[in-house]
């Protein structure tokens, strides 16, 4: 079918009838692209269809009635794809018409290009847009997926499967999903503020930040989890080793965040009264894990050492994951003004 030039008024064409451009692209331009095969990283593809009518002539259709007729498809076989399947299901390949937060782009030495694919310039303002969100499961590290995409028009299906008058994919590499571990974190420790008038106290804040050491570009955490909820509450609160057996150390950790000033003071610390005011500052540093460690001195110290095992789920921005147990020490007076990590949990 030859669409005709003119395009009919919306309020009086007649209903669409079949499809005379069809093709999918990468929203970040090109048809080739990385993602990791970890069930989170969504690369985003847009699909553009441009309806006619009986006549040939472009008619405009509303985006949720052609999404409803739509379909991405693997490119040489024309099966369609999983669609809003979750981490827990067995699939491979799927997609979502929702996005997630780890839609970032891989740069890498595998470029995106373009392979003679233009948007129509006849009737392209009535062309339909549709993006989708294409993720895949560490079963398919290091493989390549075609993908097409399948419009069911009231003429019959429109595809640009292989063999399909007009062909048009894009071509995805799943990379293999980095599981990050203590060998890949850094931590940069500084000292944030001291009152040393009345009530006295030393804060330390300490950043944690994924250095993978690979060929993917930095990474940023950009998204936070733990196994207790422990975030702005101290997990691990220290006695005093000096002489007279006075003052504690108290280690808090902070949710994702822009800088903000935190009250602490005026509050009980696992069991320790702190009757005086502890106004700090947290998240210096951006897309990284702020802890905090506070050493009161001059106070009546807690009868015995105490903690909370438990562990942090730092996401890149692509994904991955990293699982790190936060564990105590208090070989020294040294170590318990530390924020210490394991790879697993401690021993019982």
């Amino acid at each position: 079918m030859n669409a005709n030039n003119t395009i009919k008024n919306t309020d009086q064409s007649l209903p669409w009838h079949g499809i005379v451009n069809l093709y999918i692209n990468l929203h970040q331009g090109g048809d080739k692209a990385n993602l990791f095969s970890n069930k989170r990283h969504q690369v985003i593809v847009d699909v553009y269809i441009s309806a006619v009518d009986i006549n040939g002539d472009y008619v405009s259709v509303p985006n949720e009635v052609m999404a409803a007729n739509t379909w991405l498809i693997d490119y040489n076989t024309g099966e369609k794809l999983a669609m809003d399947v979750g981490e827990d299901s067995g699939f491979t390949w799927a997609y979502s018409d929702s996005p997630n937060e780890f839609t970032a782009v891989v740069m890498s030495g595998y470029d995106s290009f373009m392979e003679n694919y233009s948007q129509p310039n006849d009737g392209s303002r009535l062309t339909n847009k549709l993006t989708y969100y294409v993720y895949c499961s560490p079963s398919v590290k290091n493989t390549i997926k075609n993908i097409a995409v399948l419009v069911h028009a009231p003429d019959g299906d429109h595809s640009t499967k292989i063999g399909s008058p007009i062909e048009s994919h894009v071509e995805l590499f799943a990379l293999k999903e980095i599981v990050y571990e203590i060998a890949n974190i850094t931590l940069d420790r500084e000292f944030i503020t001291g009152h040393h008038t009345g009530d006295t106290w030393e804060q330390y804040n300490t950043y944690v930040s994924i250095d993978p050491k690979d060929a993917y570009g930095r990474r940023y955490i950009v998204k936070l989890a733990d196994d207790h909820n422990m975030a702005g509450n101290a997990h691990q609160l220290y006695r005093g080793t000096n002489d007279d057996k006075r003052g504690y150390i108290a280690h808090f950790f902070w949710v994702l965040g822009d800088e903000a000033t935190v009250s602490i003071g005026n509050r009980e610390w696992m069991g320790v009264n702190v009757d005086f005011p502890v106004d700090i500052k947290i998240r210096q540093q951006s897309n990284t894990v702020c802890f905090t460690v506070i050493q009161v001195m001059y106070k009546d110290a807690p009868s015995y050492n105490t903690w909370y095992d438990f562990y942090i789920i730092i996401y890149d921005q692509y994904g991955n994951e990293g699982k790190i147990w936060v564990v105590e020490n208090s070989n020294s007076e040294n170590d318990e003004q530390l924020v210490h990590f394991s790879d697993s949990p401690p021993e019982s």
